[in-house]
């Protein structure tokens, strides 16, 4: 992992922030922050790049009858029960069980909501319920939930945002950002 680094010019700052994703968005839209990573359809006003794109996964306990399969066709889920993020942490997050569910023709059964993902696989790996996700958050549930991928073309998209363009160093960010991930990707 490279160390990041706050460095600064006299027109220049570079500031890493970390909060939840509509913290992040509600930053963009006031003008807190210039330019984001976030999940989720990009908001009108803003200027997007696409960086990344994951296969859905339902996450479960291990216990979990699903927890063997290879992939799993969301019709399959009618009768789970669902942990999701709250929609004030991941409003995209949240809608993406409510959206699933609704291309496969039910209602989803939302029993518990989380503030956060760790939160949220704690209640999967008690097996309170089932969750989506993408699989990159195994790696914070080590062997206590299983991600099994989900049949079909769903993913999960991963954006670069900005909603300036008088920003020196934003034209620069994007220039790195499609080096990174678009050529590697």
């Amino acid at each position: 992992m490279r160390p990041w680094r706050r460095k600064s010019t006299s027109d220049i700052s570079v500031n890493l922030k970390f909060t939840s994703p509509t913290g992040l968005l509600r930053s963009l839209d006031d003008g807190t922050v210039d330019i984001i990573v976030a999940s989720g359809k990009p908001r009108r006003k803003s200027k997007s790049l696409l960086i990344d794109r994951r296969r859905d996964c339902i996450a479960v306990s291990p216990f979990h009858p699903l927890a063997s399969r290879e992939e799993v066709d969301f019709s399959e889920l009618r009768q789970e029960k669902f942990i999701a993020i709250s929609r004030a942490s991941s409003e995209a997050g949240y809608e993406s069980i409510i959206l699933h569910a609704a291309a496969a023709g039910f209602t989803p059964d939302i029993v518990g909501q989380a503030d956060t993902i760790s939160a949220l696989l704690m209640q999967v790996a008690c097996d309170a319920g089932i969750s989506v996700l993408y699989k990159e958050h195994q790696a914070n549930s080590g062997d206590n939930v299983v991600f099994v991928p989900l049949r079909g073309e769903k993913l999960f998209n991963r954006y670069l945002l900005w909603s300036q363009e008088n920003n020196p160093c934003i034209n620069a960010m994007i220039e790195v950002a499609k080096n990174t991930f678009i050529q590697s990707g």
